[in-house]
């Protein structure tokens, strides 16, 4: 018999299906991207095809908890799930959905704002002007989004959405800000107000906080063992998906249940891939983070593209540290596009005309 790296032969080969469609889902949003008409059409389609889905979970929810479409839940019986098992990637999708929605909303907001002075005041004032079909029709997916990751009662992920929101209010109009305590200002003003979002309407959220804390023992108990895999593994890991054949021979009596994810995608790339395979992916996501953060600096029209697939990148990454959201195909796919497109649109870019011949759009649009 041949030897194998794999603590179980052949199991990298189907393990590598779904990082492998998140990378080309990427590809794809980046080259889809490229042209600002079809990136715009990428963000509405996330953001109305997400507020279609909270719309039916809600509606279902409010009828039968218990069921996931037309099949009888065998977990998370009386939390909003749909379209997905796990709540904790319900929320994060919904949440990555608000966020674009809302920034949809604050694109058709931005004009009635007063240059470089951005206050409540000012934003009550352009709310008030755009109160009409168009306007709250707009405002649907933000809110229907943002209702349905509140019934999940997932801790996290409830919570990231509405840092998400903040996240990209700020970056979106950080130049529009006050100077000097602006985005500052922003950031606290919109934290008081999540939190108060959070006690008044995520009741079952907040409960789940008063009984389990922010991290469950159990978790920290898991990365405590996966280390110890690691140690034993450091160069090329037990093999791609071989966590859940591997980490049996590690758990502690402290840790009950079924645990097939590390809970931690980093901890979990270098108990399989080794530590050389982890630090290539944290090098390749601080990379799109920096190209992100320069497309939002450099870029003073379409900011929205490069604001959400920042605010979109940050919230999985910080999710993907205490949970899994990452590797379910379902949330991944629409958020690596995101990305995808938000990375496309950090650049100078061309677009096609209606003759559809390309055009250059200008140094005024290259910056944004």
């Amino acid at each position: 018999m041949s030897p194998s790296v794999s603590i179980v032969r052949e199991q990298p080969f189907f393990a590598v299906g779904a990082p492998l469609a998140g990378l080309l889902a990427g590809l794809l949003g980046y080259l889809v991207g490229v042209d600002r008409v079809r990136a715009k059409q990428v963000l509405e389609v996330i953001a109305w095809s997400g507020a279609g889905l909270a719309l039916f979970a809600i509606v279902s929810f409010l009828i039968n908890p218990a069921k996931l479409f037309w099949w009888d839940k065998f977990a998370y019986g009386g939390v909003l799930t749909t379209p997905f098992v796990n709540r904790n990637a319900a929320a994060l999708y919904y949440g990555t959905c608000s966020v674009v929605g809302a920034l949809l909303f604050w694109q058709m907001l931005r004009p009635r704002l007063p240059h470089g002075g951005v206050t409540p005041s000012a934003l009550l004032r352009a709310g008030a002007g755009i109160l009409h079909f168009r306007g709250l029709v707009r405002s649907a997916p933000p809110i229907l989004c943002l209702i349905a990751a509140l019934l999940t009662a997932s801790r996290a992920g409830t919570v990231l959405a509405l840092a998400g929101q903040v996240l990209a209010f700020t970056l979106y109009f950080w130049r529009d800000l006050p100077r000097k305590v602006g985005p500052a200002a922003a950031l606290v003003l919109g934290g008081l107000i999540a939190l108060i979002v959070l006690q008044t309407l995520g009741g079952s959220t907040g409960s789940r906080f008063n009984e389990h804390g922010l991290v469950d023992e159990g978790r920290m108990d898991t990365y405590r063992a996966t280390l110890r895999m690691i140690s034993d593994f450091p160069w090329l890991g037990v093999g791609l998906g071989g966590f859940p054949f591997a980490f049996p021979a590690y758990r502690t009596g402290s840790v009950w249940g079924v645990w097939d994810r590390a809970h931690n995608v980093i901890l979990e790339i270098a108990a399989e891939g080794g530590l050389p395979l982890a630090i290539v992916v944290v090098a390749a996501w601080s990379a799109v983070l920096v190209l992100l953060a320069c497309g939002i600096r450099q870029r003073r029209r379409d900011t929205l593209f490069p604001v959400a697939g920042l605010t979109v990148a940050a919230m999985a990454l910080v999710h993907a540290m205490i949970d899994f959201s990452l590797q379910i195909p379902g949330f991944a796919l629409p958020a690596m596009a995101l990305i995808g497109v938000g990375a496309a649109q950090s650049f100078a870019t061309r677009n096609l005309d209606e003759r559809g011949i390309g055009r250059n759009l200008g140094p005024d649009a290259a910056i944004g």
